[in-house]
């Protein structure tokens, strides 16, 4: 008896006590005992089980309606709606909802007959008056009230008074008696009875105090920004209702140390480092119980890579799909859709593996709208049903048991015939199967069976009429080049016209290899078109995505100036001319190389003669070139 609530059983017995008897499922059926004898006191959120038909009763009884009980004891009301206890707890009370068609003419006259006036009924009864002004009855209920109609000079200010000493506030006087209201506005004594309801303690002082404006972030101080979230519990009350303190706080770096007593639900940014997620590994027992306790430590152990760390802790190894494994999980499973939901990351190491359709194939699949089955019901005496259905299974219940208008039901439910149910074909396309029935309903005719089907075989039952029509579809595919282009813009009409007609019916003027293949090769022979990449971004941009992608920007480009130009030896002769005519100034692209200078410098003895006769090609080689070996074959005081 040392634990005081499940919580502390947990925390203390967190070995061998807790987990063998949560394996033999023993903790819920100990709690609720611990608890009803007393041993334990009841935590806000009493255990699963706890809430039984006797329990919901006794707490039933102190309510007349619903509302209240769900208002009250949420948790008491869901255990009823859960388990059906409806009739059992709910028919005793009182305020139990009215069933349609309750309030008739006698009654609501009945329940008009005990009030003096339409409002006074709106005010009591208002189902009644509802109900009343709904059917038209308000003239044949309201005939005999004594104050049905109020004469010009009924309100005056004796009236009014009495009316307002039956309220609590000038809201409610306003909503229940509008004609006083109103009457005391026109004679002008509204504000002079509402001091007097005030001064007399009935009505509440009007509150006209503005909130205060806070100060500017110049005013703040640290001091007062950390007092005023101490007033808060949760971080989010705090960021909600004072946001000019919160603000300055997260400026000034200074929210984690004003909130550090608050409880929050969601660790800040770089919470989880990797000791603290060790510390968490250090108190679980187990890879599975890590995960389901500290999940947000699991998450940023996984995200920087310190699974490993954690699995070498705790003596365990990361699970590994195999084929074996793959087949005994496989043998746990119902049929083909069970194994893809419960085991995903089996169904995708099949998939890499291209095992599944080997390991998968005795799994029964499940039918859709555009798949069917054909069944048959064969009795002994000769007579027989056939039947399409995207679930056989569920059908064979509804012919069986639940659908009273199936021809196999009243027949079965008059004969009690034995009788056997066959699958006769595999999973067909729907209208292949609607085919397919008809045909298996002649040939059980031509072998002597009796047909029990009433209406002509074929129907593949309920709405499954086309959205779009084929010209729909051909017309939306008309303003579309490609069929990228019309599956980015037109996206849910695209997959329906793939789905349901094809695209090579839908979209014949596309070709089909619309997205073009950019191999190396082909990649070098059209940049050695253009000169720099903005020139390739805006007149080729299938060229720059593909060298985006490929990440081949620093091998086909250089940088110069802040312009992106391509290499020379992936230009073309005649692209390198003219790029060089019209952007080698600007950019500072050598026109000329070393060798072209030389050949021109050898045409003159001397640096002088060579400045004086050819002097761009002399500033050209300054600028860029070394003179000394330029100018080699000329003597150094060539130009004194």
């Amino acid at each position: 008896m040392e634990c005081k609530s499940i919580e502390e059983f947990r925390e203390i017995h967190e070995g061998r006590a807790y987990v063998n008897s949560r394996k033999r499922g023993l903790v819920k059926k100990l709690s609720v005992e611990m608890y009803d004898k007393g041993y334990w006191t009841l935590p806000d959120r009493k255990p699963s089980g706890y809430w039984t038909l006797e329990r919901c009763k006794n707490v039933c009884k102190g309510y007349d309606s619903q509302v209240d009980l769900m208002r009250d004891h949420r948790d008491v009301y869901a255990a009823i709606k859960w388990h059906g206890w409806q009739n059992e707890c709910f028919v005793p009370m009182k305020g139990r909802k009215k069933p349609n068609g309750f309030w008739t003419l006698a009654k609501c006259k009945n329940e008009a007959s005990m009030y003096d006036s339409p409002a006074d009924m709106k005010r009591g009864s208002p189902k009644a008056y509802n109900a009343m002004k709904f059917h038209g009855w308000y003239e044949v209920c309201c005939a005999e009230m004594k104050n049905r109609r109020v004469s010009n000079n009924f309100w005056n200010e004796e009236r009014i008074i009495d009316v307002m000493l039956t309220t609590k506030s000038r809201t409610e006087f306003q909503s229940y008696y509008p004609g006083g209201y109103g009457a005391a506005t026109s004679l002008s004594i509204y504000e002079k009875l509402t001091k007097m309801m005030v001064e007399q303690g009935l009505w509440k002082e009007k509150n006209t105090k503005r909130r205060k404006r806070t100060a500017p972030d110049q005013k703040w101080t640290n001091q007062m920004a950390i007092d005023r979230a101490k007033d808060y519990d949760s971080l989010y009350e705090f960021r909600t209702k004072d946001p000019k303190a919160y603000h300055v706080l997260v400026v000034r770096n200074l929210l984690e140390q004003a909130c550090s007593h608050m409880k929050r639900k969601h660790m800040p940014k770089g919470y989880w480092n990797k000791e603290r997620v060790m510390e968490k590994v250090n108190a679980s027992e187990s890879l599975k119980g890590f995960k389901k306790r500290f999940y947000a430590a699991y998450q940023a152990a996984q995200a920087n890579g310190w699974l490993k760390d954690v699995v070498g802790v705790l003596g365990h190894e990361l699970e590994r799909w195999t084929i074996e494994k793959a087949k005994s999980v496989i043998a746990t499973c119902k049929d083909y859709h069970d194994f893809r939901i419960k085991y995903s990351g089996c169904w995708g190491y099949l998939c890499e593996q291209n095992l599944l359709e080997e390991l998968t194939s005795h799994l029964e699949r499940r039918g859709d709208l555009y798949h069917r089955r054909i069944y048959a019901f064969e009795f002994a005496d000769g007579h027989a049903y056939i039947g399409l259905s995207k679930n056989p299974k569920e059908r064979y219940k509804k012919h069986t048991k639940e659908d009273q208008k199936s021809a196999v039901y009243k027949y079965l439910h008059k004969t009690g015939c034995e009788y056997e149910f066959k699958l006769l074909t595999g999973w067909l396309d729907k209208d292949e199967a609607s085919h397919a029935e008809e045909h298996w309903r002649q040939q059980y005719m031509k072998n002597g069976w009796e047909m029990l089907n009433r209406v002509k075989c074929g129907s593949l039952g309920g709405w499954h009429g086309l959205l779009h029509t084929l010209e729909e579809c051909q017309q939306e595919g008309r303003k579309y080049k490609t069929r990228k282009e019309f599956s980015r813009k037109n996206p849910g009409l695209y997959a329906y016209s793939a789905k349901h007609y094809g695209l090579d019916v839908v979209c014949p003027h596309m070709p089909k290899n619309a997205c073009i293949k950019w191999p190396i090769e082909r990649i070098e022979s059209e940049i050695s078109k253009y000169g720099t990449m903005p020139e390739i971004k805006r007149e080729n941009p299938h060229l720059f995505s593909r060298i985006d992608n490929l990440r081949l920007t620093d091998k086909y480009f250089m940088l110069i100036r802040g312009v992106r130009v391509v290499r020379e030896e992936y230009m073309s002769d005649k692209v390198r001319n003219d790029f060089i005519k019209k952007y080698g100034s600007v950019l500072g692209y050598k026109k000329y190389s070393l060798q072209d200078c030389q050949e021109v410098a050898r045409k003159y003895k001397s640096r002088v003669e060579f400045k004086e006769k050819d002097n761009s090609m002399y500033d050209f080689a300054h600028r860029n070139y070394n003179m000394d070996e330029v100018c080699i074959h000329m003597k150094k005081n060539a130009e004194s």
